[in-house]
């Protein structure tokens, strides 16, 4: 299949994916205002609910050098990490328990004393190091964890607890790609460019094999194997100039440039995962998407990466499937 029967694939997974989805979104957007109250009130109640559960229950790491760990890595800000506890409560509570959770933050930054001195009393490994906005929650995991597993995670989820076990399971199928939850499947117009950001197929849920034209998005939760961190792509600091606050998009064109696809698990249980209402505020994603900054990395990191003229046959001009790579 040509790349021009590849796009007319996507633009008829488009149409089909608007047709059952637009009704859907129009009903929600009319009920919005009725049900936040009541879903901040659920929210809330499943907060206290898993905080309760886990101060009883607590975290031991069981780290072994001497083996694959599993390790979950994330970051916070001192403005949100007041909220973190939820977050670090759901990771706890995982059916397949991670060996170690590190939560790395920024030196420097005004962290409450107190606040440091409970996460760590539930177990939960606090590091320092120079802040590097997004990318702090996977960069220096690579560089110290890159015998073992990391599953990068946000601050503001609380975690469904199969979603270790979801990302482990798929690994063990393809142990050198990277393992996603939630992603999104970037189209490209007949002009071969790259369409908005928000034009997407957002939440895609239809891969059956590992794909490069896959973006992994972190808030769900993605696995990266040794033999991924061990690639000297990692090593590159110019994130800081070229995509400062989109982590999800300079992973991708970094995986790209190393001939790494993405692998979405079928059947995750992202859309269990509860968005912790209070750090909304707060969120990215008003300017990266609803302002457009995105479209803006994606340009950047395909000019930084020498794919500006030919990121669209990088993605989908693939002469093989993945059932018949040997």
């Amino acid at each position: 299949m040509n790349i021009d029967a590849k796009i007319s694939q996507a633009e008829a997974e488009w149409r089909r994916y608007r047709y059952e989805t637009i009704g859907v979104r129009e009903s929600i957007r009319n009920l919005c205002g009725a049900v936040k109250r009541s879903a901040q009130k659920r929210i809330n109640r499943l907060s206290r609910t898993i905080c309760a559960h886990m101060k009883r229950a607590g975290f031991k790491p069981s780290y072994d050098e001497g083996r694959k760990n599993v390790v979950v890595s994330l970051t916070s800000t001192p403005d949100r990490i007041r909220y973190i506890f939820p977050t670090l409560y759901s990771l706890a509570a995982q059916t397949h328990k991670p060996d170690l959770i590190v939560l790395w933050l920024g030196s420097g930054l005004a962290y409450p004393e107190k606040i440091i001195s409970r996460i760590r009393e539930l177990g939960i490994t606090v590091e320092f190091r120079d802040d590097l906005g997004p990318n702090t929650k996977y960069h220096y995991a690579f560089s110290e964890y890159q015998n073992d597993l990391v599953i990068t995670v946000d601050d503001d989820i609380i975690y469904h607890e199969s979603m270790v076990e979801e990302l482990y399971r798929n690994y063990l199928e393809h142990p050198d790609q990277v393992i996603a939850r939630r992603v999104h499947k970037i189209r490209f117009g007949h002009d071969r460019k790259p369409l908005r950001y928000t034009d997407w197929i957002w939440e895609y849920r239809d891969a059956l094999c590992p794909s490069y034209d896959l973006l992994a998005t972190g808030v769900g939760g993605v696995l990266y194997p040794p033999s991924v961190m061990a690639l000297k792509c990692w090593n590159d600091m110019s994130f800081l100039k070229i995509s400062p606050k989109a982590d999800d998009i300079w992973l991708k064109f970094s995986e790209l440039s190393c001939g790494i696809r993405i692998c979405a698990v079928r059947d995750a249980g992202f859309h269990h995962d509860v968005k912790y209402y209070k750090t909304r505020k707060n969120e990215l994603a008003a300017v990266n998407v609803d302002m457009g900054r995105n479209d803006e990395y994606v340009g950047s990191c395909a000019k930084y990466f020498g794919m500006s003229d030919d990121l669209c046959e990088r993605m989908l001009a693939e002469e093989k499937t993945w059932n018949q790579e040997p």
